[in-house]
């Protein structure tokens, strides 16, 4: 059944249209017409108070924003004058303003070809993020993601946002932002196809997909997110024969659970 007013598609037993609140059903007699009329004309009137009192609580929301916005600015523009006073007046009354000719001569600085501590400290390469559960906690995009940490950088694949290989096995992680016209059935349908062998595991919603397949002695997992025309998907493939199988199995659930967007 569906709506005559907009169109919209309807249960046959519903009365009246959830979209636009008009009726659908037939009317036996003029009383039964006029209870339904003031039916609609009750639930407009509800969902027009519940639309002006969304646009007043928003209307409220946008006017504290800028009191904050203009609050963050005055104290920020007070830190930055306070700060430039403080600088002119020590400028002015310390020792940097003596003449140059009491400076002391620096002579016989060491040369070194070392650097310093400071400088090495500075070039370091940033710990990664470990959660509670011991999986390193990264990005794909806009979307958070986490993997094992017997997994490191792998360069064979420069053109992935992530690429790792597991030091403990022979497992590959890679994950990626891809642009798509398609939805996620159609997109884990094809990829499916392109692994052939044998699905295992399949499951797709309007924005989400997983699926898992075995060929050639291999184990192809894919999870992936679609969203405004971008795809973000992570898959690990190992040997379907290796010893560590339980545990990327228990990995791939871990991670499949993880990979959401806050």
């Amino acid at each position: 059944m569906y709506c005559k007013n907009c169109g919209k598609k309807l249960p046959d037993n519903a009365r009246f249209c959830d979209r636009c609140n008009m009726s659908v059903r037939k009317k036996e007699s003029r009383m039964e017409l006029i209870e339904e009329l003031k039916e609609e004309r009750l639930a407009r009137r509800k969902a027009q108070a519940v639309e002006e009192r969304l646009k007043k609580i928003k209307k409220i929301k946008n006017k504290r924003r800028k009191m904050i916005a203009s609050v963050i600015c005055a104290v920020i523009a007070l830190g930055i004058i306070s700060g430039a006073g403080v600088y002119i007046y020590y400028a002015a009354t310390s020792e940097f303003n003596q003449p140059l000719e009491d400076v002391p001569e620096i002579t016989d600085v060491p040369k070194t070809d070392k650097p310093t501590a400071a400088a090495s400290a500075g070039n370091a390469t940033k710990k990664p993020e470990i959660n509670s559960d011991g999986y390193i906690v990264t990005r794909l995009g806009e979307l958070s993601f986490a993997y094992p940490q017997s997994f490191a950088p792998d360069n064979g694949n420069k053109d992935m946002q992530l690429s790792m290989k597991d030091n403990s096995g022979d497992a590959t992680l890679t994950g990626n932002r891809e642009f798509t016209d398609k939805d996620a059935k159609s997109i884990m349908k094809t990829y499916a196809d392109s692994k052939g062998g044998k699905v295992e595991e399949s499951l797709a919603g309007d924005k989400r997909y997983t699926v898992t397949v075995v060929n050639g002695g291999k184990v192809y997992h894919r999870t992936g997110m679609v969203r405004e025309g971008t795809e973000t998907y992570y898959e690990i493939v190992y040997p379907s024969s290796s010893a560590r199988k339980s545990v990327y199995e228990s990995n791939i659930t871990y991670m499949d659970s993880y990979f959401k967007d806050e």
